[in-house]
């Protein structure tokens, strides 16, 4: 099995333009779904490619998604 890249909620607040609370919020509603590594936060690029494409393809899988540079 393949890593997959991890990012901070710094990371992905900065690629989605808005502010980390902004992105702490969409984590605690569920909508971007995270790792936690012991008292970190991570969100996989699968993660946030799911959240910015919900509604456009029904459910997403890693075999459904095409492969594509966010980072």
């Amino acid at each position: 099995m393949l890593e997959e890249p991890m990012h901070s909620i710094k990371e992905v607040a900065k690629f989605l333009n808005v502010s980390k609370r902004t992105v702490q919020r969409l984590i605690k509603r569920g909508e971007i779904e995270v790792h936690r590594v012991g008292s970190q936060v991570r969100i996989t690029t699968f993660a946030l490619e799911k959240y910015l494409r919900r509604g456009e393809m029904g459910e997403l899988t890693p075999d459904t998604l095409t492969k594509t540079q966010l980072f």
